[in-house]
């Protein structure tokens, strides 16, 4: 059996923020580059390999401010986001990925749910 290998996405010279897989091969359509992985030894099920997005910020849901570069880490099911490129903790708030529905409410730098949709 061919060994597994991860990739993620880029478009417009940035990762897609939520586009790891893991396959043999890299998909043929779009822009796909290999990171390390490993599914036996990884260390606990932590990354060091972030994955950066645009993202807006908000200190309230339904009010979407700045545009913010963050870097997600991924670590035993549990999402940190850091402020790129100087990898500082983020402000407690509200972030959703550009392009993306969902927006997160994170504190600590963790994200702890999903918000609620806007009325």
């Amino acid at each position: 059996m061919a060994q597994k290998k991860a990739f993620v996405r880029y478009a417009q010279n940035k990762a897609v923020p939520g586009s790891l897989i893991v396959r043999t091969k890299a998909p043929k359509v779009g822009t796909w580059k290999e990171v390390p992985y490993d599914i036996c030894c990884d260390g606990g099920g932590c990354s060091n390999i972030p994955i950066v997005g645009e993202y807006k910020y908000a200190t309230e849901n339904c009010f979407l401010g700045d545009n913010v570069q963050i870097a997600v880490f991924s670590c035993n099911n549990e999402l940190t986001l850091k402020t790129f490129p100087d990898l500082l903790p983020v402000p407690n708030g509200y972030y959703r990925p550009i392009g993306q529905p969902n927006t997160y409410i994170v504190e600590n730098s963790i994200v702890i749910a999903l918000a609620p949709e806007c009325p």
